[in-house]
């Protein structure tokens, strides 16, 4: 699930089939859902839990383990596909230079530089090398900073790469090891704080990116951000859904959301207030958390969503999606499987 500016898009399951649909009227008594592209048709499987959207270029990105293709959703809402082959199974995207950059294995796929218009992939001349010293799996990607001084960071289980692009000549670009002790847990841990990036390390505990560097290049260890409250996080984490630790950043507090002892779904949340450097929690959700939506959709400042984690129930027309407001113990969308909606 994601949103654009004036927007909910939601990638929802029904069996076998799988559908991509928005909503115009987010908040109102009818959330006016619409079909945007049927799932089957396109083969591309945007229900599946490994599917990833991003926003970029004015346009909606989502892509799919086992495809060979891509979805755009433009400002239209109109939908198209890749025009060459996206990296099958990609791991995880981001934007960069006009550039869509797609992670995947040991390879690092970029585009053409992006008009309106959807740019071709060129999987043979179109990609960087960025494996690390030794094997290690790919997590995530994320650009780093502004102007000049941008950078792509990619994340693995057990070390940081750094990518220093050269957009007029991509081929020479070159790469920094950040870090050959420290990795990453969850994609979805990884959040950029002002001119940091917070995320998960591999054994759960919550670190910052400028930090690690520092201590890397100073030789000493450093504390995680999450030191403090270790007994907690990721003391009581279940170590086997690391993956599936989730943050957020709202105005200046950074959520964590995890899964906690026996629970296999993240509700548990731990709050850190980035700022003053210090930790409130646990909050526990009577809901499994499954994607963090910031959004400025009511015009009022940013507010917090979240997607539940788990479907509802199914009716007729498939199942339910309900989306969540932070701190107001409401609902948006109470029940989307009605006829006019998925």
């Amino acid at each position: 699930d994601g949103m654009t500016t004036s927007a909910w898009i939601a990638a929802v399951t029904r069996g076998a089939d799988t559908g991509l649909w928005a909503t115009w009227n987010p908040e109102g008594a009818a959330q006016e859902w619409k079909e945007l592209q049927d799932g089957a048709s396109q083969s591309v499987d945007v229900g599946s839990d490994d599917a990833f959207m991003l926003q970029a270029n004015g346009n909606f990105w989502i892509f799919s383990p086992g495809s060979s293709s891509a979805w755009m959703v433009d400002e239209a809402f109109l939908v198209s596909t890749s025009t060459g082959l996206a990296p099958a199974n990609p791991v995880d995207a981001t934007y960069l230079f006009e550039r869509l950059w797609v992670l995947q294995g040991t390879k690092l796929y970029y585009t053409t530089l992006l008009p309106t218009a959807f740019s071709a992939f060129d999987q043979s001349a179109q990609s960087l090398d960025v494996s690390p010293r030794r094997q290690a799996e790919a997590v995530a990607v994320v650009s780093w900073r502004s102007g000049p001084n941008a950078s792509l960071i990619v994340f693995f289980e057990d070390s940081i790469e750094e990518v220093i692009v050269d957009n007029s000549t991509v081929a020479n670009s070159t790469r920094n090891t950040l870090s050959e002790t420290v990795g990453c847990s969850s994609r979805d841990s990884v959040v950029l704080v002002g001119e940091d990036i917070v995320f998960a390390d591999q054994y759960g505990q919550i670190r910052s990116l400028r930090r690690t560097i520092t201590g890397e290049m100073q030789g000493v260890a450093v504390e995680p951000l999450s030191a403090r409250v270790s007994p907690e996080l990721p003391g009581r984490a279940k170590k086997g859904c690391l993956g599936k630790i989730r943050c957020a950043l709202h105005r200046e507090l950074l959520l964590v959301a995890f899964a906690r002892d026996v629970d296999d779904d993240p509700l548990d949340v731990m709050v850190y207030h980035t700022s003053r450097g210090v930790w409130w929690g646990r909050w526990r959700f009577p809901r499994p958390i499954g994607n963090w939506l910031g959004s400025r959709i009511r015009g009022e400042g940013e507010d917090l969503f979240f997607t539940d984690g788990q479907t509802l129930g199914t009716g007729a027309a498939g199942p339910q999606v309900v989306i969540y407001r932070m701190f107001t113990k409401e609902t948006v969308d109470q029940d989307v499987s009605s006829t006019a909606s998925p």
